[in-house]
């Protein structure tokens, strides 16, 4: 079986960090510029949600590359399954909100609904997103 958090960080939080850059370069290219700005707090937010992943790491080391040098492979050995298990159900709670915030604000400004509905959907999605995640990536259920 391999790494839970190795899978879980190539798997979805990689190709989601390159949605967003791209969806990042497309606002500005459009001069969307509130668009933009939520970019770079998405982009920010799933650096944070990435770092939760790996608790021993400093900063530093996370700049380096989370799944590359001899600080991964430390970590990797030291955190039992359990541990990983655990910090992959959280991570996924986290990645659900964010898509939800994401869907709801997309069905808010694309789709025309109500900013009332437009909460009920993202609502809906934060709790399918997280419920689906934890369950594909057989995460603890904390």
């Amino acid at each position: 079986m391999a790494d839970q958090v190795r899978q879980f960080q190539v798997t979805l939080l990689r190709p989601l960090y390159v949605l967003l850059l791209v969806s990042t370069i497309v606002a500005l290219f459009n001069g969307r510029w509130w668009w933009l700005a939520g970019c770079v707090v998405g982009a920010y937010y799933l650096g944070v949600i990435g770092s939760k992943l790996h608790p021993l790491k400093s900063a530093v080391e996370l700049s380096q590359g989370p799944l590359e040098g001899a600080a991964a492979r430390v970590e990797s050995v030291v955190l039992p399954a359990e541990v990983k298990q655990l910090l992959v159900g959280l991570v996924c709670t986290r990645v659900g909100i964010f898509l939800g915030v994401v869907g709801g604000a997309a069905s808010w400004a694309y789709l025309g609904i109500r900013w009332y509905f437009a909460i009920v959907v993202a609502w809906i999605i934060m709790l399918l997103a997280g419920a689906l995640l934890k369950v594909t990536f057989r995460a603890n259920y904390a």
